[in-house]
């Protein structure tokens, strides 16, 4: 699907994360030649349907993920989470996996972003700590929507998962030592 640079642009303006950019919309990434087969990289807006607004994007170019019950990708590979105004998907050149937010039931951020769908299917979708907690708040408020405003008290992360969160980040230094016991005095004073 080929996009005039205003749609892009707009694209880019309506993004709730900073992740979203017109560089990593457009790129196609390398092509990768196997034994067998000749593959390329497909661009991120190759992959949204009509009208589709991305919010949060994480890519990954080396170390295996695995989704669901799907194989683990080959190490150096490029990969991809989205999150948009309809679903959370993730790509590869050889996969492709997605789960609409109307089939989410729970969502779950310790490791990763993990969605658990219909029949209790669990997805996981690589995603830096950094963002993972903003898309995880975006698709709850999504989900709320689509249910008219019905609240699901199952979609609220337990304390338990944000302290996991927030030690996670601090371990990885994106929070020094005081934000880090500042913010688990808050949580912890919130029960």
């Amino acid at each position: 699907m080929e996009r005039e640079e205003t749609d892009i642009d707009n694209i880019v303006e309506a993004a709730k994360g900073d992740s979203v950019g017109k560089e990593l919309l457009t790129d196609s990434g390398k092509v990768r030649t196997g034994l067998l087969s000749k593959s390329k990289y497909r661009s991120i807006l190759s992959h949204l349907d009509e009208g589709e607004q991305p919010h949060f994007i994480e890519r990954y170019e080396e170390g295996p993920h695995q989704i669901g019950e799907l194989p683990r990708y080959k190490e150096g590979w490029m990969k991809t989470t989205v999150v948009t105004d309809r679903r959370v998907f993730f790509y590869s050149t050889e996969h492709h996996y997605g789960v609409p937010f109307e089939k989410i039931s729970e969502i779950r951020t310790e490791d990763n972003l993990t969605v658990i769908h219909s029949g209790g299917q669990k997805a996981t979708f690589p995603m830096f700590p950094s963002r993972r907690q903003s898309a995880a708040e975006h698709i709850r408020q999504r989900m709320y929507d689509l249910q008219g405003g019905a609240s699901n008290t199952e979609t609220t992360p337990s304390t338990t998962e944000r302290l996991a969160e927030l030690s996670q980040m601090h371990d990885e230094g994106l929070i020094d030592d005081a934000e880090y016991e500042r913010k688990k005095k808050e949580m912890l004073d919130d029960l």
